[in-house]
């Protein structure tokens, strides 16, 4: 079952963008930041990353052994799961709760500030 590379690369990726998630909240606190940083490209990478895997090991194994297979991709969603839990409980999504509960007028001021442009002397700065 979790023999093959495709079967524990994905739950080991889902360990690393846990461990990645622990070390921002332990280094940085659990604030949201004004700036994706390196840490948020290289979770989304890793999530991303797992799903080419797990279609190969679906298409691979499913027809040879369907019972072991199902278990094994179980515990790959289930570690996804752990892995993008902390991000959507600590509100740092825009799928978040507290997010699709702003007022129409709050969002607005979100979506504005997050792509905000200033203009000195009538040249653009980004």
């Amino acid at each position: 079952m979790f023999k093959p590379l495709a079967a524990w690369v994905p739950i080991a990726m889902s360990v690393a963008a846990l461990a990645l998630v622990l070390f921002h909240i332990a280094t940085a606190g659990t604030a949201p930041q004004g700036d994706e940083g390196a840490e948020a490209h290289i979770f989304q990478l890793l999530i991303a990353g797992q799903v080419p895997i797990l279609i190969f090991y679906a298409l691979r194994w499913l027809p040879r052994d369907p019972n072991g297979a199902l278990l094994v991709i179980g515990v790959q969603l289930v570690a996804a799961v752990c892995a993008m839990a902390p991000v959507y409980l600590l509100r740092w999504s825009s799928v978040s709760p507290a997010y699709r509960n702003l007022g129409e007028r709050e969002r607005e001021r979100e979506r504005r500030f997050a792509t905000m442009k200033r203009s000195v002397d009538g040249v653009v700065v980004y």
